[in-house]
């Protein structure tokens, strides 16, 4: 198996949300290694820490 890395940057929530959430329905939750999120910053000033703007997932393919 080789290992990948999927990044998702430079979208929004809520279209951040749903194109993670659609990768991942593809790939076998065996094959998931590791899921980061982090934010670059809200030009909002939101204090929420749950508004990622960036997703790197790391996982495994035949």
């Amino acid at each position: 198996m080789k290992t990948q890395i999927k990044l998702f940057a430079g979208i929004m929530h809520p279209e951040l949300t749903s194109k993670v959430n659609t990768f991942l329905a593809e790939i076998p939750s065996e094959n998931i290694v590791d899921i980061k999120g982090w934010s670059t910053g809200n030009p909002e000033g939101s204090n929420n820490s749950n508004n990622y703007d960036t997703i790197m997932i790391i996982y495994k393919t035949d």
